[in-house]
Protein backbone atom coordinates (compact mmCIF):
# COMPACT_ATOMS: atom_id res chain seq x y z
CA UNK A 1 0.00 0.00 0.00
CA UNK A 2 2.62 2.82 1.34
CA UNK A 3 2.22 6.14 1.00
CA UNK A 4 2.33 8.99 -1.56
CA UNK A 5 5.31 11.20 -1.51
CA UNK A 6 2.90 14.23 -1.33
CA UNK A 7 -0.59 14.19 -3.20
CA UNK A 8 0.58 16.24 -6.50
CA UNK A 9 0.67 12.88 -8.90
CA UNK A 10 -3.06 12.54 -8.03
CA UNK A 11 -4.36 16.06 -7.94
CA UNK A 12 -2.38 16.79 -10.94
CA UNK A 13 -3.94 13.43 -12.99
CA UNK A 14 -7.38 15.19 -12.12
CA UNK A 15 -6.21 18.36 -13.38
CA UNK A 16 -5.19 16.35 -16.66
CA UNK A 17 -8.56 14.61 -17.77
CA UNK A 18 -10.13 18.26 -16.67
CA UNK A 19 -11.18 18.26 -13.35
CA UNK A 20 -10.05 20.49 -10.41
CA UNK A 21 -11.04 18.21 -7.80
CA UNK A 22 -8.42 18.01 -4.86
CA UNK A 23 -7.16 15.61 -2.37
CA UNK A 24 -5.82 16.72 1.15
CA UNK A 25 -3.91 13.27 2.67
CA UNK A 26 -0.98 11.42 1.32
CA UNK A 27 -2.28 8.29 2.25
CA UNK A 28 -3.84 5.87 -0.51
CA UNK A 29 -6.60 4.45 1.80
CA UNK A 30 -7.53 8.49 3.13
CA UNK A 31 -7.30 9.68 -0.38
CA UNK A 32 -9.88 6.58 -1.14
CA UNK A 33 -12.61 7.37 1.98
CA UNK A 34 -12.23 10.69 0.31
CA UNK A 35 -12.98 10.31 -3.07
CA UNK A 36 -15.56 7.56 -1.99
CA UNK A 37 -17.41 9.99 0.56
CA UNK A 38 -17.74 12.96 -1.89
CA UNK A 39 -20.79 13.51 -4.36
CA UNK A 40 -18.56 13.39 -7.35
CA UNK A 41 -18.76 10.18 -9.04
CA UNK A 42 -15.89 11.05 -11.21
CA UNK A 43 -13.62 11.96 -8.88
CA UNK A 44 -14.28 8.11 -7.40
CA UNK A 45 -13.89 7.07 -11.54
CA UNK A 46 -10.37 8.73 -11.58
CA UNK A 47 -9.40 7.82 -8.53
CA UNK A 48 -9.80 4.28 -9.79
CA UNK A 49 -8.46 4.99 -13.05
CA UNK A 50 -5.56 6.36 -11.28
CA UNK A 51 -4.57 3.69 -9.12
CA UNK A 52 -5.08 0.86 -12.01
CA UNK A 53 -2.44 2.35 -14.39
CA UNK A 54 0.01 3.11 -11.42
CA UNK A 55 -0.10 -0.40 -10.27
CA UNK A 56 -1.22 0.96 -6.90
CA UNK A 57 -3.45 -1.65 -4.95
CA UNK A 58 -6.31 -0.54 -2.83
CA UNK A 59 -9.47 -2.37 -0.82
CA UNK A 60 -12.11 -0.94 -3.23
CA UNK A 61 -14.53 -2.70 -1.23
CA UNK A 62 -13.58 -0.43 1.27
CA UNK A 63 -17.06 1.21 2.68
CA UNK A 64 -17.43 4.98 3.36
CA UNK A 65 -16.98 6.38 7.35
CA UNK A 66 -20.95 7.02 6.91
CA UNK A 67 -23.48 5.66 5.18
CA UNK A 68 -21.94 2.44 4.42
CA UNK A 69 -21.55 3.08 0.64
CA UNK A 70 -18.33 1.14 -1.52
CA UNK A 71 -17.83 1.72 -5.18
CA UNK A 72 -19.79 -0.90 -6.68
CA UNK A 73 -22.76 -0.19 -4.77
CA UNK A 74 -22.38 3.46 -5.68
CA UNK A 75 -21.79 2.85 -9.31
CA UNK A 76 -25.03 0.86 -9.43
CA UNK A 77 -27.16 3.70 -7.86
CA UNK A 78 -25.67 6.12 -10.19
CA UNK A 79 -25.99 4.05 -13.18
CA UNK A 80 -22.70 3.64 -14.54
CA UNK A 81 -21.73 0.84 -16.86
CA UNK A 82 -18.16 2.57 -17.00
CA UNK A 83 -17.62 2.62 -13.46
CA UNK A 84 -19.04 -0.94 -12.99
CA UNK A 85 -16.24 -2.13 -15.42
CA UNK A 86 -13.48 -0.27 -14.34
CA UNK A 87 -13.99 -1.89 -11.14
CA UNK A 88 -14.55 -5.82 -12.31
CA UNK A 89 -11.24 -4.98 -14.65
CA UNK A 90 -9.39 -3.39 -11.57
CA UNK A 91 -10.48 -6.46 -9.26
CA UNK A 92 -9.61 -9.10 -11.97
CA UNK A 93 -6.08 -7.11 -12.06
CA UNK A 94 -5.60 -7.16 -8.51
CA UNK A 95 -7.16 -10.40 -7.04
CA UNK A 96 -9.90 -9.13 -5.73
CA UNK A 97 -12.78 -10.23 -4.93
CA UNK A 98 -15.94 -7.78 -5.29
CA UNK A 99 -18.41 -7.49 -2.65
CA UNK A 100 -21.53 -8.14 -4.47
CA UNK A 101 -24.26 -8.71 -1.75
CA UNK A 102 -23.15 -5.61 1.04
CA UNK A 103 -26.25 -3.16 1.70
CA UNK A 104 -25.25 0.57 2.95
CA UNK A 105 -26.37 0.99 6.48
CA UNK A 106 -29.27 3.04 6.09
CA UNK A 107 -31.50 1.74 3.34
CA UNK A 108 -30.12 -2.19 2.92
CA UNK A 109 -29.70 -1.48 -1.11
CA UNK A 110 -27.24 -3.66 -2.63
CA UNK A 111 -25.62 -3.77 -6.76
CA UNK A 112 -27.91 -6.29 -7.98
CA UNK A 113 -31.17 -4.49 -6.49
CA UNK A 114 -29.87 -1.33 -7.68
CA UNK A 115 -29.21 -2.33 -11.06
CA UNK A 116 -33.16 -3.41 -11.20
CA UNK A 117 -33.91 -0.26 -9.57
CA UNK A 118 -32.09 1.65 -12.57
CA UNK A 119 -33.99 -0.55 -15.11
CA UNK A 120 -30.18 -1.23 -16.53
CA UNK A 121 -30.11 -4.49 -18.01
CA UNK A 122 -26.39 -4.42 -19.18
CA UNK A 123 -25.11 -3.93 -14.80
CA UNK A 124 -27.39 -6.94 -13.99
CA UNK A 125 -25.73 -8.76 -17.05
CA UNK A 126 -22.03 -7.99 -15.90
CA UNK A 127 -22.85 -8.28 -11.76
CA UNK A 128 -24.30 -12.00 -12.81
CA UNK A 129 -21.63 -13.10 -15.44
CA UNK A 130 -19.02 -11.61 -12.54
CA UNK A 131 -20.48 -13.44 -9.43
CA UNK A 132 -20.72 -16.98 -11.92
CA UNK A 133 -16.89 -16.65 -12.60
CA UNK A 134 -15.85 -15.57 -9.36
CA UNK A 135 -17.95 -18.20 -7.15
CA UNK A 136 -20.46 -15.88 -5.84
CA UNK A 137 -23.99 -16.52 -5.11
CA UNK A 138 -26.38 -13.23 -5.26
CA UNK A 139 -29.14 -12.38 -2.95
CA UNK A 140 -31.99 -12.20 -4.73
CA UNK A 141 -35.02 -12.60 -2.42
CA UNK A 142 -33.18 -9.68 -0.15
CA UNK A 143 -35.85 -6.78 0.92
CA UNK A 144 -34.06 -3.08 1.36
CA UNK A 145 -34.82 -1.40 4.13
CA UNK A 146 -37.03 1.76 2.86
CA UNK A 147 -39.56 0.41 1.25
CA UNK A 148 -39.30 -3.96 0.89
CA UNK A 149 -38.20 -3.77 -2.58
CA UNK A 150 -36.58 -6.85 -3.63
CA UNK A 151 -34.78 -7.86 -7.42
CA UNK A 152 -37.93 -9.72 -9.51
CA UNK A 153 -40.28 -7.53 -7.75
CA UNK A 154 -38.16 -3.96 -9.56
CA UNK A 155 -37.71 -6.17 -12.85
CA UNK A 156 -41.77 -6.68 -12.68
CA UNK A 157 -42.38 -3.03 -11.88
CA UNK A 158 -39.86 -1.82 -14.35
CA UNK A 159 -41.60 -3.94 -16.76
CA UNK A 160 -38.78 -5.53 -18.07
CA UNK A 161 -39.17 -8.96 -19.51
CA UNK A 162 -35.28 -9.24 -20.27
CA UNK A 163 -34.32 -8.68 -16.53
CA UNK A 164 -36.95 -10.93 -15.06
CA UNK A 165 -35.20 -13.47 -17.46
CA UNK A 166 -32.42 -13.07 -16.32
CA UNK A 167 -33.18 -13.25 -12.82
CA UNK A 168 -35.24 -16.73 -13.17
CA UNK A 169 -32.63 -18.19 -14.98
CA UNK A 170 -29.91 -17.55 -12.50
CA UNK A 171 -31.85 -18.60 -10.10
CA UNK A 172 -32.21 -21.88 -11.68
CA UNK A 173 -28.49 -22.42 -12.40
CA UNK A 174 -27.73 -21.91 -9.14
CA UNK A 175 -30.49 -23.73 -7.05
CA UNK A 176 -31.95 -20.20 -5.52
CA UNK A 177 -35.72 -20.36 -5.00
CA UNK A 178 -37.12 -17.20 -5.73
CA UNK A 179 -39.84 -15.80 -3.65
CA UNK A 180 -42.47 -14.79 -5.70
CA UNK A 181 -45.44 -14.18 -3.26
CA UNK A 182 -42.94 -11.66 -1.18
CA UNK A 183 -44.95 -8.07 -0.52
CA UNK A 184 -43.63 -4.57 -0.35
CA UNK A 185 -44.36 -2.36 2.38
CA UNK A 186 -47.32 -1.48 0.70
CA UNK A 187 -48.49 -4.91 -0.34
CA UNK A 188 -46.71 -5.23 -3.82
CA UNK A 189 -45.93 -8.53 -5.76
CA UNK A 190 -44.67 -9.62 -8.09
CA UNK A 191 -47.51 -10.98 -10.27
CA UNK A 192 -49.67 -7.52 -8.88
CA UNK A 193 -47.06 -5.99 -10.49
CA UNK A 194 -46.84 -7.46 -13.63
CA UNK A 195 -50.89 -7.01 -14.12
CA UNK A 196 -50.72 -3.38 -12.92
CA UNK A 197 -48.28 -3.09 -16.09
CA UNK A 198 -50.16 -5.04 -18.10
CA UNK A 199 -47.06 -7.46 -19.10
CA UNK A 200 -48.75 -11.15 -20.33
CA UNK A 201 -45.12 -11.96 -20.95
CA UNK A 202 -44.13 -11.72 -17.43
CA UNK A 203 -47.44 -13.08 -16.07
CA UNK A 204 -46.85 -16.30 -18.17
CA UNK A 205 -42.96 -16.20 -16.98
CA UNK A 206 -43.99 -16.31 -13.24
CA UNK A 207 -47.17 -18.54 -13.58
CA UNK A 208 -44.52 -21.11 -15.48
CA UNK A 209 -41.68 -20.22 -12.87
CA UNK A 210 -44.35 -21.34 -9.83
CA UNK A 211 -45.12 -24.45 -11.63
CA UNK A 212 -41.89 -25.59 -11.77
CA UNK A 213 -40.76 -25.28 -8.64
CA UNK A 214 -43.87 -26.34 -6.95
CA UNK A 215 -44.78 -22.43 -5.42
CA UNK A 216 -48.80 -21.48 -5.60
CA UNK A 217 -48.92 -17.98 -6.56
CA UNK A 218 -51.10 -15.53 -4.27
CA UNK A 219 -53.62 -14.47 -6.34
CA UNK A 220 -56.01 -12.59 -3.81
CA UNK A 221 -54.02 -10.58 -1.48
CA UNK A 222 -54.26 -7.01 -1.86
CA UNK A 223 -52.46 -4.13 -1.57
CA UNK A 224 -52.67 -0.83 0.53
CA UNK A 225 -54.94 -0.25 -2.52
CA UNK A 226 -57.01 -2.78 -1.93
CA UNK A 227 -56.04 -4.13 -5.70
CA UNK A 228 -55.15 -7.47 -6.25
CA UNK A 229 -54.17 -9.39 -9.66
CA UNK A 230 -57.65 -10.37 -10.89
CA UNK A 231 -58.92 -6.44 -10.13
CA UNK A 232 -56.34 -5.01 -12.60
CA UNK A 233 -55.85 -7.57 -15.28
CA UNK A 234 -60.04 -6.87 -15.69
CA UNK A 235 -59.23 -2.95 -15.06
CA UNK A 236 -56.66 -2.87 -17.76
CA UNK A 237 -59.32 -4.91 -19.74
CA UNK A 238 -56.75 -7.71 -20.83
CA UNK A 239 -58.80 -10.78 -21.24
CA UNK A 240 -55.56 -12.84 -21.89
CA UNK A 241 -54.38 -12.19 -18.53
CA UNK A 242 -57.50 -12.57 -16.88
CA UNK A 243 -57.45 -16.46 -18.96
CA UNK A 244 -54.18 -16.86 -17.25
CA UNK A 245 -55.60 -16.07 -14.36
CA UNK A 246 -58.39 -18.24 -14.31
CA UNK A 247 -57.00 -20.92 -15.58
CA UNK A 248 -54.20 -21.15 -12.98
CA UNK A 249 -56.53 -21.07 -10.47
CA UNK A 250 -58.76 -23.69 -11.44
CA UNK A 251 -55.86 -26.05 -12.06
CA UNK A 252 -54.67 -25.05 -8.35
CA UNK A 253 -57.91 -25.16 -6.36
CA UNK A 254 -57.53 -21.69 -5.68
CA UNK A 255 -61.34 -19.30 -5.27
CA UNK A 256 -60.92 -16.18 -6.79
CA UNK A 257 -61.97 -12.75 -4.98
CA UNK A 258 -65.09 -11.38 -7.41
CA UNK A 259 -66.51 -9.09 -4.81
CA UNK A 260 -63.98 -7.17 -3.43
CA UNK A 261 -64.06 -3.69 -3.34
CA UNK A 262 -60.77 -1.02 -3.80
CA UNK A 263 -59.80 1.13 -1.46
CA UNK A 264 -61.26 3.93 -3.73
CA UNK A 265 -64.77 1.55 -4.17
CA UNK A 266 -63.95 0.21 -7.25
CA UNK A 267 -65.44 -2.99 -7.81
CA UNK A 268 -64.62 -5.50 -10.34
CA UNK A 269 -65.85 -5.14 -14.15
CA UNK A 270 -68.16 -8.29 -13.49
CA UNK A 271 -69.39 -8.47 -17.52
CA UNK A 272 -66.03 -9.01 -18.13
CA UNK A 273 -65.34 -11.86 -16.24
CA UNK A 274 -68.61 -13.51 -16.81
CA UNK A 275 -68.16 -13.75 -20.26
CA UNK A 276 -64.55 -14.98 -20.22
CA UNK A 277 -65.74 -17.71 -17.73
CA UNK A 278 -68.86 -18.41 -20.22
CA UNK A 279 -65.69 -19.29 -22.97
CA UNK A 280 -63.70 -21.19 -21.08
Amino acid sequence: MGLFNNNTNINQYFKEKGFEYKVNSNDINEIYNECLNGNEINKLKLFIEYVSENNIKVNVNGKDNEDGWYPLLMACDRNNIEIVKLLIDYANKNGIKLELNGKDNKYGQYPLLMACDRNNIEIVKLLIDYANKNGIKLELNEKDNEYGYYPLFLACAKDNIEIVKLLIDYANKNGIKLELNAVTKKGNYPLLRACRENNIEIVKLLIDYANKNDIKLELNEKDKDGQYPLFLACFKNNIEIVKLLIDYANKNGIKLELNAVTKNGIIHYFWLVVKIILKL
